[in-house]
């Protein structure tokens, strides 16, 4: 990557109130310019949010009297990682959900666009460099390579152990430069027209309403030629939901978001979603992720189910602990939690305060 020897990599990341990319707030943007000669510039602001950061402080650790009393106004610190991220090379670890959210936040308040060159995420390069790590969170990794920055969930720190760790793949991924380059040789001829296509394709999808991109995939793109009638009525169905989910006053990335969360369901779950008043969705807690409910109610909750049988058995409760705590914060307003009393219950529960509980037998 010759940018980062020039110095004109820029690594962000952001603190949010929430993981819905879509209503969530940014309150921390962090960016470092870095390259060969190390950090050369850094931006790192606080921002004050629309609403309450609740139990994400467990998480970033900052509250709300502090970003009231130290953040700036969320348009002022998006215009200044606008002009510091300018003509840049953009890098992340996992930097999809950092530029979702950014990019609903200045729709949000009618601010252009980053203008970065190119997009490269850390997660990405590692599962490539190292396909058999047992995970590629940002931590393994700064194990691995025994960084100097250690990440702890604020977003600077993070973003200087992210810089570390893209300089050691750099590293590795150009011992095989030279593989590379033989199978492009070899096989480009044969793509080229197809990566055009499908980069006329990606710029319809991005400025266009999705509604707009699926007439042009069906009609330019010539995709109806290849379904049958009844296949056909499905996509049809699709543009229904499509038209039934779109917010206008929502930008085109925000849209997608939207419906992809929505069609994180079950084919058979999507007449029981909010879209059909008065049905009530039954999803997993992985389906859950980025989605909000008035009222949530998680079933099963005895040792064995949540947490499951093998991570007991293993001792390894740390990742069902964090989709336990996935699925109590989908609830807006109430939240019930029910188990079979002839069973033991799930040590999870006992981790709730006392005081938020309200017991019954049923």
């Amino acid at each position: 990557m010759k940018l980062l020897k020039k110095n004109e990599v820029v690594v962000l990341d952001v603190e949010s109130t929430g993981l819905n990319t879509t209503k969530d707030d940014i309150i921390q943007i962090a960016a470092i310019v870095y390259g060969s000669r190390g950090v050369t510039d850094k931006l790192d602001i606080l921002v004050k949010p629309t609403k309450s950061v609740g139990d994400s402080v467990h998480v970033h650790g900052f509250t709300d009297e502090l970003l009231q009393e130290k953040g700036v106004a969320p348009e002022i610190a998006l215009e200044k990682l606008r002009a510091f991220t300018k003509g840049k090379v953009l890098v992340g670890h996992n930097i999809n959900y950092d530029l979702q959210i950014i990019g609903s936040m200045l729709s949000r308040y009618n601010l252009q666009p980053l203008e970065g060159k190119c997009v490269y995420d850390t997660l990405d390069l590692a599962c490539k460099v190292y396909p058999k790590l047992p995970n590629h969170k940002l931590d393994t990794l700064s194990r691995l390579v025994e960084t100097e920055a250690k990440p702890n969930h604020n977003a600077f720190y993070d973003i200087l152990a992210t810089g570390e760790v893209l300089a050691y793949l750099r590293l590795k991924i150009a011992e095989q430069k030279q593989k590379r380059l033989e199978y492009l040789e070899a096989y480009y001829c044969y793509v080229q027209e197809y990566k055009e296509k499908v980069s006329a394709l990606r710029e319809i999808i991005i400025t266009h309403s999705i509604a707009e991109s699926v007439t042009y995939m069906m009609n330019v793109c010539e995709f109806k030629d290849f379904y049958s009638p009844k296949e056909m009525e499905g996509f049809r169905e699709l543009y229904r939901m499509i038209e039934g989910l779109n917010e206008k006053e929502s930008s085109v990335q925000d849209n997608i978001i939207n419906l992809l969360a929505f069609s994180a369901l079950h084919y058979s779950e999507i007449e029981q979603s909010a879209l059909f008043k008065g049905r009530i969705p039954i999803i997993t807690v992985h389906q859950a992720k980025g989605l909000e409910f008035e009222q949530v109610y998680i079933a099963g909750c005895n040792n064995y189910i949540f947490p499951s049988y093998r991570s007991m058995k293993e001792n390894k409760l740390t990742e069902e602990m964090r989709l336990f705590y996935v699925a109590m914060t989908r609830a807006k307003k109430r939240l019930v939690i029910s188990y079979n009393l002839e069973k033991q219950k799930s040590i999870f529960i006992d981790t709730i305060g006392e005081h938020y509980k309200i017991c019954k037998k049923v």
